[in-house]
């Protein structure tokens, strides 16, 4: 069975800006500047000659990926459209709806991560890893974020993407490999592997966010909570991977030594960030505690890492 994108709770107050199409395409041309920099597969011909994965990136192989890319999109839709013309509309409004929330949280990442670039993946990394946007740091290393819009009905499909990520990743000490990426401060192409973190916005983050880019006042979202909420989703999610590698059982297993690596220096990177926020008051505590109640995803993270204590 193929997967349906997650629906998307209707906003309480008002009806969705993202609705109209002419603010859909109003905000799709202003974020023009993460579109533009989306890899483009084409770009990585001949990408790592002359080691041993130069033939992942062969003219042939690459027109591979983009066919797998156009094969499971199609499926995808086709299991949509079986469900009756209703539910098609619906998955397609959903679909574009995630991917403008995605486009406004990479252009927002690189303003409240200083010093560190994000970008949107490959479609090829998308659908074949999970990864929707990669984020790095010339000093403090990389991590790769799954980012769902989410809502109560959807427990299970989160709680999957979570188990998923944890016995096919974590305790298996490896990292998903994204295939094309291209480094943001060399322009150097190739393969990267990456942590990868389940990441959750409910749809009024995502008109809230809509809203202040139409208008212009972006730069008010400096204050929403879900900028902190962003960077506590990672960190419960990497302490509990650091404590599973750090016990007594696994502290001295060679098999973790890279993923331990990796998920330190995504702390240290998260932390500093986070650090400088509070730092900021540029979030409300008392409102933020209140908000962060209202998180399912932050909610189900919390509820499986508890599990394993």
């Amino acid at each position: 069975m193929f997967p349906s994108f997650p629906e998307v709770v209707k906003p309480k107050k008002e009806e969705s800006p993202l609705k109209n199409p002419d603010n859909m395409m109003k905000l799709f041309l202003r974020l023009q500047n993460v579109y533009s920099k989306r890899p483009d597969t084409s770009k990585f011909t001949g990408a790592l000659a002359d080691t041993k994965f130069a033939d992942e990136y062969s003219a042939e192989e690459i027109a591979k990926d983009n066919l797998y890319v156009i094969d499971t999109r199609n499926k995808i839709e086709e299991h949509n459209r079986a469900k009756g013309q209703e539910a098609f509309d619906r998955f397609q409004e959903n679909f574009a709806f995630a991917e403008a929330g995605q486009a406004m949280i990479v252009d927002r990442l690189n303003i409240w991560m200083p010093g560190s670039t994000t970008n949107m993946t490959a479609d090829c990394d998308d659908l074949r890893i999970g990864v929707d946007f990669l984020t790095t740091n010339k000093n403090s290393g990389h991590f790769g974020t799954a980012f769902d819009v989410t809502l109560s009905s959807k427990k299970n499909f989160i709680n999957e993407k979570i188990t998923k990520n944890w016995d096919n990743n974590i305790v298996k000490g490896s990292l998903p490999v994204v295939k094309y990426f291209e480094d943001p401060e060399t322009g150097q192409k190739g393969r990267l592997l990456t942590p990868k973190f389940i990441i959750g916005a409910s749809a009024d983050d995502i008109n809230d966010m809509a809203n202040a880019y139409l208008t212009g006042d972006e730069k008010s979202l400096d204050n929403h909570p879900f900028r902190k909420l962003f960077f506590e989703q990672i960190r419960v999610q990497y302490n509990d991977a650091l404590d599973f590698y750090e016990s007594d059982e696994n502290k001295n297993d060679a098999r973790f030594s890279l993923a331990r690596r990796e998920y330190t220096r995504v702390k240290t990177m998260i932390d500093e960030a986070e650090k400088k926020l509070d730092e900021s008051g540029d979030i409300d505590r008392l409102s933020y505690h209140e908000y962060s109640k209202e998180s399912l995803t932050l909610q189900l993270i919390n509820e499986f890492a508890d599990k394993k204590k």
